[in-house]
């Protein structure tokens, strides 16, 4: 008489993975990871955390205890926001990818949102959700508006358009087509990022990739989304602020512009 073997368990396949760059702050990082199952929903994710050489350790810890499946790496040195989220993209497979920070913390639904975005319209290349700023953020007032797309004014500039507004404002509430999203809670497709071989480098410890990110997409007729049914609130800078990081903003926005010359629409009077 033959054993019955056991019915091996179905594993749904992973929906989405979400790529966590870690720098410090660890208080952060572990509220930013108990959100997420709320967040998610029904959506089946996995993390992917890179530790870029943060100056406390332990992050190995607070991660592989909130979720055993995810994967984790720890860098022996600070590869910049860009770099850190390429390496930590190619842990995982699955079809769509978030980037977000460990201060970002998202509210129920939110991921679940976001992903039915992509799911509905394929020309969605990019969705990133309201942000707001929490109590006790040293950047904005609390509940208002950290971040609801990126725009550029007349001048060509990158501005956070509707920042410091009420978060029920009438064209807060709107979905919208923004120039760009911030990285720091950003939703895309997998093929079009490896496409866009991933943010650009070059812009070392980070600013304005997410932007180039996005106007890449733009360029091959992929639509940016402003999705703001899916709210977080953003710290804004947690872990530079303590560990008095320099980030190059004036060095990275010549190398913005130089790359985008004349091709920068000006689009804030489109939100008006």
């Amino acid at each position: 008489m033959t054993k019955d073997t056991p019915a091996t368990k179905f594993q749904p396949p992973v929906q989405l993975d979400i790529v966590i760059p870690i720098y410090g702050r660890l208080d952060f990082l572990e509220h930013c990871l108990y959100n997420l199952p709320k967040a998610a929903k029904d959506i089946v994710f996995r993390v992917c955390a890179l530790d870029n050489a943060s100056p406390e350790v332990g992050a190995d810890k607070i991660v592989m205890k909130a979720f055993p499946n995810a994967y984790f790496r720890r860098s022996r040195e600070n590869l910049g926001f860009p770099k850190g989220c390429n390496v930590a993209m190619r842990m995982g497979h699955a079809p769509l990818v978030l980037f977000l920070n460990t201060d970002c913390f998202l509210e129920k639904n939110s991921i679940q949102i976001m992903v039915e975005d992509m799911i509905i319209d394929p020309q969605v290349g990019a969705v990133g959700p309201k942000l707001l700023f929490p109590e006790g953020s040293p950047n904005g007032t609390a509940e208002k508006i950290q971040h609801a797309g990126l725009d550029t004014n007349i001048n060509g500039e990158i501005i956070h358009t509707f920042i410091g507004w009420s978060a029920d404002n009438e064209r807060v509430m709107k979905q919208a087509e923004p120039l760009a999203l911030t990285g720091a809670c950003l939703m895309t497709r997998r093929r079009l990022f490896v496409e866009a071989k991933g943010f650009l480098e070059d812009y070392g410890m980070g600013t304005y990739e997410d932007v180039d990110y996005c106007l890449t997409l733009r360029a091959s007729d992929y639509k940016i989304i402003y999705e703001p049914r899916a709210i977080g609130y953003h710290y804004v800078g947690a872990s530079a602020i303590e560990n008095k990081m320099q980030f190059p903003l004036n060095q990275n926005y010549q190398l913005f512009r130089l790359r985008w010359n004349n091709r920068i629409p000006w689009t804030e009077w489109s939100r008006q």
